[in-house]
């Protein structure tokens, strides 16, 4: 049984490779004398900087040490590598490969045959990790696209091995993949993360899908994984990724399917009683208040808050939800909040921007928690979490709180609905992801929180003050980016976010404006 457990010991022994930026000087001859070991394990280096390499020698220690080859013409190859040998430039940069016990680093600037040769000898369980030394990450920054592929190549063998090399034997390596990964979307956004202008990166939602389903990010994520990490997605929900206040959808459809019993209708009179404005075509709606039925306050309520968001006389957001959404549902059962979100759903569908329940299934596939930060009805999302391709788990906002089945209230919003925090970042949906964090760690195995084990792949948002808050407020931020919502139809929104962005922003290249589907809905666009 002991020699089964040699190998997996050899794996996790920890390699650290450090190269010297300088290399050879020019017109060196390569020293294989520089061919080392490392606890045990064979180490064949080859430099940036010679003019000439001996890929023969080279590729003969290879063969020697290893019996991976065995099924490969190793004399055409060798033949390749030598016709190559001469295409070696100063700095070019190096990925090392790691085969069974043995490290090989491999210069990048080979031609595509020629690597390719080298890369799909595979063998079985050939290629097991790529580890790039911390001096190499700023020249592969700089790679082209040629290059970048057939660095992506050799990550794909990486990660089709079913059992991965355990992360623990390089806990103080870098990975570069976080930086191929943030190259490859910024080469389809036309940003910059050094440019300082949120304005400038911008892409479709149809963009980002192909973008998460790219080799680079793949691995990225993928790597993150492997390091005992959990990678997280955050997204608003509503003018996100649908159309609309899903919320004052609910609430009207709750009074056109006879949902809002005659005992909540009079706590919508009580409050239109209170409401005060000058318009005269308002004030004789609002004096026939007493005498509506529920259908016709809830629009009532409806046209007074889409006045007042559009800067004229009516109702705030506070105050729809303080004193009209939330009052209207105490009495509820449990069963009935649950019944009646369950058959609202579906009306809900239609509104849902296109690709987005594709890209965040593409997202799941891969590892990532997908998840809603709303500052709304808790359980309602949950309802339509499953249209948007997102778990019913992954979402965290306000709900009913309940006695013996009976809704007696609501529980705490971290919403600032003081005028004051409009044009400021709010906390709010920070605290609310820390806080759904914390009562889901178990499901990853943490007994306490750690920030270093929390990844934000990206975060979604449409609202200036509490998604930018989320995006500010939340250190360290996102590896990728924030990505700020074009919301069709209603370009002052996004002009909101860039004022905000710009005063309280970090990382201002690191913002992405997305745009979604032309043709996505634009009826409840409040």
């Amino acid at each position: 049984m002991k020699k089964y457990l040699v190998f997996p010991f050899l794996l996790s022994v920890f390699i650290l490779v450090s190269l010297s930026p300088q290399g050879n000087a020019a017109g060196a001859k390569f020293d294989w004398s520089k061919v080392a070991s490392v606890q045990g394990m064979p180490l064949v280096i080859l430099p940036y900087g010679a003019d000439h390499v001996d890929i023969d020698n080279a590729f003969n220690v290879l063969v020697d040490s290893n019996d991976i080859f065995q099924s490969v013409n190793t004399a055409d190859h060798k033949k390749q590598f030598n016709t190559e040998a001469s295409r070696i430039l100063k700095r070019s940069p190096v990925v090392a490969i790691l085969r069974h016990n043995q490290l090989a680093l491999i210069p990048q600037n080979l031609t595509s045959g020629a690597k390719m040769s080298f890369l799909n000898l595979r063998g079985e369980a050939a290629l097991r990790r790529i580890v790039v030394s911390p001096q190499l990450v700023t020249q592969l920054q700089r790679l082209d696209a040629a290059d970048i592929g057939l660095i992506t190549s050799a990550l794909n063998l990486l990660f089709d091995h079913k059992r991965p090399f355990p992360s623990e034997s390089f806990p103080v390596i870098p990975s570069p993949l976080l930086a191929l990964a943030q190259q490859r979307l910024y080469s389809v956004s036309w940003g910059s993360p050094d440019s300082g202008d949120a304005q400038k990166a911008r892409l479709t939602i149809k963009d980002r899908t192909a973008f998460i389903l790219s080799p680079e990010f793949k691995n990225w994520v993928k790597w993150e994984k492997a390091q005992g990490k959990q990678v997280f997605w955050l997204k608003d929900l509503d003018k996100t990724q649908a159309a609309g206040d899903i919320f004052t959808f609910f609430f009207l459809w709750r009074a056109e399917n006879g949902k809002i019993t005659p005992q909540q209708n009079e706590v919508i009179k009580s409050f239109l009683k209170t409401v005060q404005v000058n318009d005269p075509a308002l004030r004789e709606e609002l004096s026939h208040a007493n005498q509506n039925d529920a259908r016709t306050n809830a629009l009532l309520v409806i046209k007074l808050w889409r006045n007042k968001e559009k800067g004229g006389e009516g109702i705030a957001m506070l105050e729809f939800w303080s004193k009209v959404y939330w009052p209207t549902q105490i009495g509820l059962s449990r069963e009935e909040k649950l019944r009646e979100v369950a058959e609202f759903a579906p009306h809900y569908a239609s509104k849902i921007y296109p690709w987005v329940p594709e890209e965040n299934l593409a997202l799941r596939k891969i590892g990532i928690e997908v998840v809603i930060v709303s500052n709304g009805d808790q359980e309602l999302a949950k309802a339509v979490a499953p249209l948007l391709g997102i778990k019913k788990s992954n979402v965290v906002g306000s709900h009913l709180l309940y006695k013996e089945g009976i809704a007696t209230g609501v529980n705490h919003s971290y919403e600032i609905f003081d005028k004051d925090w409009t044009p400021r970042p709010q906390p709010g949906k920070s605290h609310s992801f820390h806080f759904w964090v914390n009562n889901n760690k178990r499901r990853w195995g943490w007994r306490t929180l750690d920030l270093n084990r929390i990844i934000l792949a990206g975060i979604d948002g449409d609202s200036a003050s509490s998604d930018g808050g989320m995006m500010i407020n939340l250190l360290p931020g996102a590896a990728l980016g924030n990505f700020m919502i074009d919301t069709p139809h209603e370009p002052n929104r996004l002009q909101k976010f860039y004022a905000l962005v710009k005063k309280y922003g970090w990382s201002l290249g690191q913002y992405f404006t997305l745009s979604h589907d032309p043709s996505s809905p634009a009826d409840w666009n409040d």
